[in-house]
């Protein structure tokens, strides 16, 4: 009874003690419950408070979140807006101990990111205060960011990828734990872009200097030595010949495999349009069974072979290329809108596995304003070489252009080829061409031509959609064998003359009547008829049925570059890109104006010139119908920004010459114009809506503009 009566009393000692340690608690001001820094933890025995003291009737009690001290920065706005206190605001807590282990949570994750952003040695100290609402409040003082002192490479032959480097981090720049990271990668696809395919980067070792406040950079890595293809294996196939597929790989048995091989050989697979998918993987030899199949049981093969493989060493690989494949027929509907050219509307019907010898095999319809055609087509794959298609092509169209009108019927037959050069894409077309037409410009031209169409393209952009670098290289030749109908002849009205030379128009006369003087005409008789700016021509245009069986030769050349202003590390394709082309042609003629109406040079429209009308660059007659040239000049300078993930904003500085003269003329005949435009990126390109405002406007024999005062445009794809 003794010892139960001692317990009694104690228990009572105990529980009058702590009701009077609660009671002094609650006489303390409510203004600050608690404080302390990242390093301090809140108390965590339980209190009462009067913001608590209604629990019958409420189960809550919303806050306030303060941010005091330094301005924040963009990387702690962006994390204030997503901490959980943010988000659970209006719910409330339900003690104050609740409130303090929220703040001490965020505490940690902000003083993290604010490491990650270069400042190791922020201050964040929390405070809970409960009038007159409550609040929770983090004071923050981020002090100095630390800086890069030294960035390198650790591992075989690093100096040689150092320059890699420069581009993204640099010495004096601010920390940034995410850039860090992401040039880690990038240097690991730089790697495999050299032949390096098993490189493997280790997590990098940072140095961190509290005093100087700077940090060096350490990339680790194993270069795994270069990667040869031993054995191609192929996988998913059901009707497509497996052939077709080893044939079109831009790698070989025996041969380097890279990054870029691989990229252009799911590009080139992907658009025969036999395929939905390409994945194609490398796997060292020592980890494959005879059959092809990796090893279980020596997962780690991989970095073992990669840390004991010198550079100038071959790492022997099996390539694995997983298909699956896709319909072979197709059906593909398209359309553009240009201010000059209006609508037109274009519909595909393919076969892309005829008889299941992956033969392509179909036809296109296109609908206009300015064409109605149809076309017949047929390629068969390597029939005398890999990666080789032979290609037959007929066409009939009726063409309402500017320049001329009439109907033109043609046939091809020939081969195409593609391969690589030191992993750049090169591709040459061999097309031996019949064509016959007529053409009516002001008269009916007949005329029947044989021609060898020849084209090669260097292709070493870095995307076939999206390029943000590299360049593209074509260049086209073109003789043509034939009956040249004489076009026109030029005659100048002779306003003052006292007595009429011989073949020349007397004052007044109708010159459409005056017949042609069968002597070859002067300089000053067989003047271009150009539409002036300031004046209206004083030339006037002859038809003729004068013919020639001739020889030319069309050359053109063109150059597209893209430089990249502004990098994106972490995808390539949202880089700030400046993008331009140059293009030029000349033709080897005996007589310009023997050149048929459809292969003379003309400028303007959604794939030219943008500022200006289709085919309306160059000179005009006093109809304002497009001469056309013998050669031609073109420019355009076209910064591109992707300001979102779907939305980009391009400007264009654009120029045009195009000259009767067989070599390109500068003489008061440049057209200036430029413009802006929207692109929206879709998976398969972007859809682009540009608007373009030529710098000169020129005028007609009435004064009446024949340029219009901007030119708009609504299409699929890059305009170059």
């Amino acid at each position: 009874m003794r010892k139960i009566f001692r317990g009694v009393l104690l228990f009572l000692f105990v529980s009058w003690g702590a009701k009077d340690l609660e009671a002094k608690a609650l006489q303390k001001s409510p203004q600050e419950s608690w404080q302390g820094s990242a390093e301090e933890k809140p108390p965590s025995k339980k209190r009462r408070h009067p913001l608590f003291e209604n629990t019958s009737t409420v189960t809550s009690t919303p806050y306030e979140v303060v941010f005091e001290g330094d301005i924040l920065p963009p990387f702690l706005k962006d994390l204030a807006s997503r901490l959980d206190l943010m988000r659970k605001k209006n719910q409330g807590v339900a003690s104050l101990e609740q409130a303090q282990e929220h703040t001490q949570k965020n505490q940690l994750k902000i003083k993290e990111e604010c490491a990650k952003a270069g400042y190791f040695d922020a201050d964040i100290v929390c405070l809970v205060r409960s009038a007159p609402k409550l609040t929770l409040v983090f004071q923050i003082h981020l002090g100095a960011p630390y800086t890069l002192k030294n960035i390198k490479l650790e591992g075989q032959n690093a100096e040689a990828y150092e320059p890699f480097l420069t581009p993204y981090l640099r010495k004096g720049d601010v920390f940034d734990s995410s850039k860090i990271f992401l040039v880690k990668a990038f240097l690991a696809k730089k790697m495999k872009q050299k032949g390096f395919f098993f490189a493997q980067f280790s997590a990098p070792i940072l140095d961190i200097d509290r005093i100087t406040k700077t940090v060096d950079v350490t990339y680790p890595f194993v270069s795994g030595g270069l990667v040869s293809v031993e054995s191609i294996s192929v996988e998913g196939l059901k009707d497509v010949p497996k052939k077709f597929v080893v044939n079109r790989l831009a790698f070989s048995e025996g041969k380097m495999l890279t990054r870029n091989k691989i990229n252009h050989s799911q590009l080139d697979l992907l658009e025969t349009g036999l395929f939905a998918e390409v994945k194609i993987s490398a796997t060292p030899s020592e980890e494959m069974s005879g059959k092809g199949e990796k090893k279980e049981a020596n997962a780690a093969a991989l970095p073992v072979l990669a840390s004991q493989a010198a550079p100038s060493e071959k790492t022997p690989a099996h390539v694995n290329v997983a298909i699956v494949e896709a319909p072979p027929r197709m059906i593909g509907l398209g359309a553009y809108w240009a201010g000059t050219e209006g609508f037109l509307v274009s519909g595909t019907w393919t076969h892309k596995n005829f008889l299941k010898k992956a033969c392509n095999v179909g036809g296109l319809v296109r609908a206009g304003l300015k064409e109605l055609s149809a076309t017949g087509f047929l390629d068969i794959p390597d029939v005398f070489r890999r990666n080789q298609k032979v290609h037959l092509e007929t066409s009939l169209k009726h063409l309402n252009t500017k320049a001329y009108e009439g109907n033109k019927i043609s046939a091809q037959a020939g081969v195409l080829q593609n391969g690589y050069i030191k992993d750049q894409k090169v591709s040459f077309s061999f097309l031996p061409t019949w064509e016959h037409s007529k053409l009516d410009r002001k008269k009916t031209h007949t005329q029947t031509l044989f021609g060898i169409e020849m084209e090669g393209t260097f292709h070493k952009a870095n995307h076939r959609v999206y390029p943000t670098s590299g360049m593209i290289i074509t260049l086209e030749i073109s003789p043509y064998f034939g009956g040249f109908p004489k076009i026109e002849e030029i005659v100048e009205k002779k306003t003052e003359a006292p007595q009429a030379a011989e073949g020349a128009v007397a004052p007044g006369q109708n010159a459409a009547a005056t017949p042609v003087a069968a002597t070859a005409p002067s300089a000053a008789s067989t003047a271009v008829a150009t539409v002036s700016p300031s004046a209206p021509s004083s030339a006037t245009t002859v038809p003729s049925d004068t013919s020639k069986k001739h020889m030319m030769t069309r050359f053109i050349g063109t150059f597209r570059g893209y430089i990249p202003l502004k990098k994106n590390i972490e995808n390539a394709a949202n880089s700030t890109v400046l993008s331009f082309f140059a293009s030029a042609g000349i033709t080897a003629v005996g007589d310009a104006d023997f050149i048929p109406l459809d292969k003379r040079f003309y400028g303007g429209g959604r794939n030219s010139i943008r500022s200006y009308g289709y085919q309306l660059c160059g000179d005009l007659d006093e109809d304002g119908t497009p001469v056309g040239g013998a050669s031609f000049v073109e420019a355009c300078f076209e910064p591109r920004l992707r300001i979102s993930k779907d939305v980009g904003l391009v400007a264009f500085l654009e120029m045009s010459s195009v000259s009767r003269k067989k070599t390109p003329n500068f003489s008061g005949k440049v057209l200036w114009g430029g413009g802006l435009g929207i692109r929206y990126f879709t998976r398969f390109g972007p859809i682009r809506f540009d608007v373009g405002i030529p710098f000169q406007r020129r005028e007609d024999k009435d004064g009446k503009k024949v340029d219009r005062l901007f030119q708009f445009y609504i299409s699929v794809g890059q305009s170059f």
